[in-house]
């Protein structure tokens, strides 16, 4: 009897779902590949908003100060599934079009072009920063510190949207 690990399982349930799409079948081997290159050309159409997993660089460096938790990658956080979820939302509806965790609870989001002209922005943050509170399992706030061009634009907080000056400088 073969072992199946968790990934090779996933691997078969995505090659099932794709067969399904093409009305194909599509043998699963224990030695050959399971997702071809027609086939992985078939994921990526139907999953387009699917992150980068290299991390992108929002606002300036910042130094972690010696109790500070260390930043995780993106693809670390793409781990989190609500999370994952919450960011893939705000970037198809054009909310944000970058992200990167300064430190834990701290992350930066570079602003898209549905910023200024969305109907749902808070909600859609509200939502972002309750997966993001949830995925550092409620240390601290829980900062999105809202970025475009180089500059902070304000922060959504336990407290909603804050914008203004009192709220450009970086924490």
């Amino acid at each position: 009897m073969t072992a199946f690990s968790p990934g090779r399982v996933g691997l078969v349930a995505l090659c099932a779902l794709v067969a399904c799409a093409r009305r194909t079948p599509i043998p699963v081997a224990p030695d050959q590949p399971v997702v071809s290159d027609s086939d992985s050309a078939i994921l990526q159409a139907t999953h387009p908003l699917d992150w980068p997993v290299s991390d992108s660089v929002v606002g300036p460096p910042r130094r972690l100060e010696p109790d500070d938790i260390p930043p995780r990658s993106n693809g670390e956080l793409l781990r989190n599934a609500d999370l994952h979820q919450a960011l893939d939302d705000v970037r198809r509806l054009g909310l944000v079009s970058s992200f990167q965790e300064m430190r834990r609870g701290l992350l930066r989001l570079g602003v898209g072009q549905g910023f200024a002209t969305g109907k749902s922005v808070i909600y859609n943050f509200r939502n972002l920063h309750t997966a993001y509170r949830k995925s550092i399992d409620f240390y601290g706030e829980g900062i999105l510190e809202l970025w475009r061009d180089g500059q902070k634009l304000g922060e959504f907080t336990g407290d909603g949207l804050l914008l203004g000056p009192e709220y450009r400088r970086p924490h």
